[in-house]
């Protein structure tokens, strides 16, 4: 009986390193006249994913770049800071 390596049973998953990339508001639900039954609900449960992926993604980076923000001291963070309004954007990357 032969050792086997660990590898073997249980192998190793690479994950792909993917860029990120902010979530596009996919806008309103516009079905088109001409959409069957079946289409209009797959466009519909389509648009309702891709309206709820940009919304969780909106709230991960209002939380990133509030804990950037707590995390940094002041003068660090006045190049991103906006003197009118008081915002540091909308982009985490930008923050970062």
């Amino acid at each position: 009986m032969g050792s086997r390596s660990f590898t073997h049973h249980y192998p190793i998953c690479h994950s792909v390193r993917k860029p990120y990339v902010s979530q596009i508001n996919p806008g309103p639900f516009t079905p088109l006249d001409k959409d069957t039954e079946a289409q209009f609900n797959a466009a519909c449960n389509l648009w309702k994913e891709e309206h709820i992926t940009f919304h969780l993604g909106q709230a991960v980076e209002k939380a990133l770049i509030a804990q950037v923000v707590s995390a940094v001291e002041p003068q660090h963070l006045s190049a991103v800071c906006n003197k009118q309004t008081g915002c540091y954007g909308s982009n985490a990357l930008a923050i970062l």
